[in-house]
């Protein structure tokens, strides 16, 4: 028994919001979903960001059609809109998939979501192949949900193996880090997965990525972009995705990030008889 935490990744794309600073949808916990117009388009209102794991159908800009759902009073309304309303219809899809098979655990319903997510027909500007061939993108996630191909393989799903977390160290190199407007810097982190770890404590060798969280405490002027690029001896293309960048529409001119950023780009298929083990990640990098 437990709980499948859906969030709408929220409405501020109007003023350049980034979902990743919502301390809910990025969270790897739950499930981040945005939305998609009736005709495949990024809506006006929609925020892009790594942690958007897929989408449904909302509304979207004039003249096309919003969600029908029942409203006060008794009543019914053809008008329902934002990722207010497409987090509802993930929740549904979910909740059907489990009735399908009530042993799936959260993280079981985030790769059925992505195995069976349909990126076709979607028309972002950002779709990019991460580094085990699959679709992604900032607006649209891993892309649309699909009903019943969810509860297809839920109905002979097995579960995926217990979750290992591997935690490492970037070292400055200068403490307190200064950079100048208009400038960058690159922090790598070479890491084996902790697979050296793993003689004292097995449940530390990490041989596939499902989340990345980048823990950091900053303080900024105007914006500020961070990137994380994650290349793997095994798949030399590698994944990269911008985790956070700061709204330039805020009321304040100095920032502050504190906390977890998490990265759903880089998710590697469970092992199995068909999705082999992968080697541990080689590096990582922060720019």
């Amino acid at each position: 028994l437990g709980s499948i935490f859906v969030w709408a990744s929220g409405n501020g794309g109007k003023y350049s919001d980034n979902c990743n600073c919502d301390g809910y949808t990025n969270s790897i916990y739950t499930l981040g979903v945005s939305s998609a117009s009736e005709h495949g388009k990024i809506p006006w209102y929609a925020e892009t960001c790594s942690s958007t794991l897929a989408v449904t159908y909302s509304s979207g800009g004039n003249g096309e059609r919003a969600i029908v759902t029942t409203d006060l009073n008794h009543t019914c309304t053809d008008s329902h809109s934002g990722t207010s309303a497409s987090a509802p219809l993930a929740a549904g899809i979910c909740a059907l998939t489990l009735s399908a098979n009530p042993r799936l655990t959260w993280r079981d319903l985030q790769y059925i979501v992505i195995y069976s997510a349909r990126p076709d027909g979607l028309y972002p500007n950002d779709w990019r192949v991460n580094g085990v061939g699959r679709r992604v993108s900032h607006a649209f996630g891993y892309g649309l949900m699909d009903a019943a191909a969810m509860v297809d393989l839920a109905l002979n799903w097995s579960t995926v193996p217990p979750q290992r977390i591997c935690e490492v160290s970037a070292l400055l190199p200068r403490s307190p880090l200064t950079m100048r407007h208009h400038t960058s810097e690159r922090l790598s982190v070479d890491t084996d997965g902790c697979l050296a770890q793993a003689n004292n404590n097995p449940a530390h060798a990490v041989f596939y990525l499902e989340h990345v969280q980048a823990k950091l405490d900053s303080t900024f002027s105007y914006s500020l972009l961070i990137t994380l690029s994650h290349t793997h001896h095994r798949f030399p293309m590698g994944s990269s995705t911008a985790m956070a960048a700061v709204c330039p529409q805020s009321h304040t001119r100095v920032g502050l990030i504190s906390g977890l950023i998490s990265v759903l780009f880089t998710m590697h298929p469970p092992p199995s008889p068909s999705h082999p083990v992968l080697s541990p990640p080689t590096s990582s990098s922060f720019a």
